[in-house]
């Protein structure tokens, strides 16, 4: 399990998420981007329509409100995540399970010295979203909720 000198992006060590087919996921994408970058609130719907060029109209036929939007790119970061993940473990360490979890550490190791790391985008959510009864919050928990515990 070697490493590299020279740290790799996040789109390098994971991949890159899959090409939005629709108006619907292009608004995903693009709010998933600039959340991370940028924050969670600190983020306008204006911003995000112009960015991912679609019209108020389309963002209201697919979502009832930024925080639906938020919902939805918490989960859809969350799935992506878990395919990248195991992807990213899979390419360092194969099929071996005791190469897969220091695997695992390595893929941090890379994540985390990334130049283009903006923290956990859950725990970011987190903090952004403190209370517990917040859909964000809610889908931020359930997300890591679905990440199975290690058991021996």
């Amino acid at each position: 399990m070697t490493i590299t000198s020279r740290r790799k992006t996040a789109a390098e060590l994971f991949g890159v998420r899959a090409i939005p087919r629709n108006a619907r996921d292009r608004l995903i994408d693009k709010a998933i981007d600039l959340f991370y970058t940028y924050g969670f609130n600190a983020v306008g719907i204006d911003r995000i329509l112009t960015e991912a060029g679609v019209t108020k109209t389309t963002f209201y036929k697919h979502f009832q409100s930024k925080d639906d939007l938020l919902v939805e790119a918490v989960r859809r970061r969350h799935d992506w995540e878990m395919r990248a993940w195991r992807a990213a473990v899979r390419r360092i360490a194969g099929s071996d399970p005791a190469a897969q979890l220091l695997g695992f550490f390595d893929v941090l190791d890379e994540w985390f010295n990334a130049p283009d790391f903006q923290g956990c985008i859950f725990i970011n959510a987190a903090a952004e979203f403190p209370n517990p009864h917040d859909p964000v919050h809610q889908a931020r928990r359930g997300a890591q909720a679905a990440v199975p515990p290690n058991r021996p």
